[in-house]
């Protein structure tokens, strides 16, 4: 910002030193710039000091590790997408099952699940195989047909974290290992 006094001298100034005020207040204009980057750079790292201070003090990120398997009819179901929903102040955890059956949460991308009660959601699709691409004759003629909805492997129950029998508390502090036995 320019003071007043200067854009009164400034503006007053006789028509032979317009020039050399034209560069008076360029110079101002750069010095003050100067000092607010200086200033802006330096609260910056202050910022960032408190930040890394606070983090520090906490010593951990606030998620507890969950883990578990999933099985259905006895046999462990691979590829099963797992959500745990919370309430309005938890975020939801998310995991993909392994060949075993086996999970482990995610939040965003950290490891664990906030401590809260949980709705948990399990969904398995059946994603039509690969195969070779279609020729353009078959693919013309598919143009106006919808793609075959895919087909739910698991009881529709579980996809609906409202109708979900599947409620859990992940507890602070400690490892949590949830197992999900699904039945019909």
């Amino acid at each position: 910002m320019i003071s007043k006094s200067f854009r009164r001298s400034w503006r007053y100034s006789s028509a032979n030193s317009a020039l050399e005020s034209f560069l008076q207040l360029l110079a101002f204009n750069r010095n003050n710039m100067l000092t607010q980057l200086v200033g802006f750079h330096f609260n910056c790292r202050i910022f960032f000091v408190a930040t890394i201070a606070l983090a520090g003090c906490s010593g951990q990120s606030g998620l507890s590790p969950v883990n578990g398997k999933v099985t259905y009819k006895g046999q462990p179901v691979s590829g099963a997408t797992i959500l745990f929903m919370g309430d309005e102040n938890t975020r939801p955890a998310t995991a993909v099952s392994g060949s075993d059956g086996s999970y482990s949460l995610m939040t965003l991308d950290a490891k664990g699940a906030m401590p809260g009660n949980y709705s948990v959601v399990v969904t398995k699709t059946d994603a039509p195989p690969a195969g070779e691409p279609p020729s353009m004759e078959d693919a013309a003629k598919a143009t106006n047909r919808p793609p075959p909805a895919p087909k739910e492997l698991l009881p529709a129950k579980y996809a609906d974290a409202t109708k979900s029998p599947l409620k859990f508390e992940v507890k602070p502090g400690q490892a949590n290992t949830i197992d999900l036995t699904l039945a019909d």
